[in-house]
This record gives C-alpha cells, sequence and structure tokens, in this order.
C-alpha cells in the first residue's frame, strides 16, 4: 500500500511529501489560503426539505392572508416538531411561517411590498394569495421561515470586506483573530437544522427577526390567530392530539413525555430498528395492541418529515 501525506494545518492527504509541505508552507505564509481553509471548517445548521405529500395536500380557508394556501400536513407537523424543540409555541411557529411566506405560498401581504424591487411586487400580485406555488412542490425550511441568521460564516464575511477595500492582504491579516473568535464561539453552539434555528432566534429576539419592521411582532402574531382560525389547521391539531403523541401546551403542540422513546425501546426489545418493527405491526394489527399500532403508524409517518 503506498505511503500517503497528511498536511498538518489543511488536513488534506497527498501522495506525495512535497505537496503536503506545500499545504504547510501555503497555510502559514499565504494569508489568503490560510483564511479560506479556515472558512470551510466553520459548519453551518443542517438544511430541511419538507416532502410535498399528495395525499396531505389540503386548502386552508378562513385563515386570514393564508386563506387558500396549499400544502401538505407534514410540513405542519414538521413545524410543530422543531417548535416543539425550539421552545416556541405552535400557534406563534405557524403565524412566523405565515408572515414570512404564506406556508410556501404566494403572499397578499401589502406591509411587505414596501420591501420588495418593483419586479418581485408585481410578480406577488399578479399572483394572489395561494396560488398553488407549493402544490406539489417540496418546501425548503428557509424558505418556509426566512432565516440565514446562522448563514454568517466570519471567514466569509472578512473575504467579502477585504475583497471591497484597497488593501486585500492587509485587511485579512487585521481581521483574521477577530474572525477566530467568533468561529470559536459558533462551533461551540449545538448544531441543528434551519427550521428550528429559525424558531429558537425568534423565540429569544423577536424584534430583531426582521428588523426591517418595527411592528413585526404584531403581524406575526396577528397571522397567527388568523391562521389557527382556519377548520383545516383545527382539523390537524384535533387528529393529532387524537392519536396519544401529542399534548396541549401553552397553545402549542409537544410530543407527550411519557409517550417519547416507547415505540423504539419496544423495537429494541425485539432486536429490530424503529422502521423495521412499524412495518411488522403494521402488516399484523391484530397480534398489538391499539396504542401500539398508532405507535407503530407515528413512526412511518415521522420518517417522511425532514
Amino acid at each position: 500500500m503506498p505511503i500517503r501525506y497528511k498536511s498538518k494545518y489543511t488536513g488534506v492527504i497527498h501522495d506525495t511529501k512535497e505537496a503536503a509541505m506545500k499545504d504547510n508552507w501555503l497555510y502559514l505564509n499565504n494569508p489568503s489560503f490560510r483564511i479560506g481553509v479556515k472558512q470551510n471548517t466553520v459548519k453551518q445548521n443542517s438544511e430541511l426539505r419538507i416532502p410535498f405529500i399528495q395525499d396531505k395536500k389540503v386548502k386552508l380557508s378562513n385563515a386570514g392572508l393564508a386563506t387558500g394556501a396549499i400544502l401538505s400536513t407534514n410540513m405542519l407537523d414538521s413545524i410543530a416538531k422543531y417548535a416543539d424543540r425550539a421552545g416556541l409555541p405552535l400557534k406563534t411557529a405557524l403565524g412566523l411561517a405565515v408572515k414570512e411566506s404564506t406556508l410556501g405560498n404566494p403572499t397578499d401581504d401589502t406591509s411587505v411590498y414596501k420591501l420588495l424591487s418593483k419586479e418581485k411586487e408585481a410578480y406577488f400580485r399578479s399572483q394572489g394569495t395561494g396560488q398553488h406555488i407549493n402544490n406539489g412542490r417540496d418546501v425548503e425550511a428557509r424558505e418556509l421561515i426566512n432565516y440565514y441568521g446562522d448563514n454568517d460564516n466570519p471567514y466569509t464575511v472578512l473575504i467579502n470586506t477585504a475583497r471591497s477595500s484597497k488593501d486585500y492582504v492587509g485587511t485579512l491579516l487585521k481581521g483574521e483573530k477577530y474572525a477566530d473568535r467568533l468561529a470559536k464561539k459558533k462551533q461551540g453552539r449545538e448544531k441543528t437544522n434551519v427550521l428550528e434555528a429559525g424558531f429558537r432566534f425568534y423565540k429569544n429576539n423577536p424584534t430583531k427577526y426582521n428588523p426591517g419592521q418595527p411592528n413585526y411582532q404584531q403581524l406575526v402574531n396577528k397571522r397567527a390567530n388568523e391562521v389557527w382560525a382556519s377548520p383545516e389547521i383545527q382539523d390537524w391539531y384535533k387528529r393529532s392530539l387524537e392519536d396519544g403523541r401529542t399534548q396541549k401546551k401553552e397553545g402549542g403542540i409537544h410530543i407527550a413525555p411519557s409517550k417519547r422513546g416507547t415505540f423504539t425501546a419496544a423495537a429494541t426489545k425485539h432486536g429490530m430498528g424503529v422502521q423495521e418493527f412499524a412495518s411488522r405491526v403494521l402488516r399484523n394489527k391484530e397480534d398489538y395492541s391499539p396504542a401500539m399500532v398508532k405507535k407503530a403508524n407515528f413512526a412511518r409517518n415521522a420518517s417522511k418529515w425532514h
């Protein structure tokens, strides 16, 4: 087996010792190369794509701005799941998603038109509320709540600043230590997905989520009250309570603590993975209790949430 050589600073494995040494030299002596290497080490929160499931398709009525919005209810499941993890009430999380994207549909929210270009304003006005934009289309979590607060890689910011300055290398050198400190702080934070991160940011900084709108929090609350009145939302909410996996708490929907991990434990006891055991239970419903069948059905549906 041929000998390979790993660069001490970049971690790249080379075929020759000379190539690895060149990497080391560039890292120590070339600020642009070094900061580019550091830039790639900063991990962001993971992306989240919510699939559109046709047999879960609903069209909202009596939902204020979101009236006519088309979505699949597994999107609501995902919102509930990650709002719970972030400690944000479900009603508020729904209001945020409506305010930012009308749950993945075009918007007729005139409060945002002044923030758009004339071309985008004309497009949104021509589409109207809920004109099938996400009808059959998967939805990106960033798109759903317009959250980009975790995207500021300190080294990317430094590089862009240096590019707009007269002294590119000098700017990199001056800002490198500060970028190192910011990157260290980011690395110390628990990584999650963007939907949970966005909900947590709104919970902790509601007035900073969209600082361009001074009354933003009031608008989110208004959208929350509107969408919560939708019969389709209430039907989904009641069904999710009835299946035994959720409980009411502060206006939100939460996985009941007594239910968490019980199905996984049962699967492990049978020497199976969760999905394998769920399939077995659903194929042989007569051999299991109604509660276990409900848990198996939930486990199967939950695998489609993200």
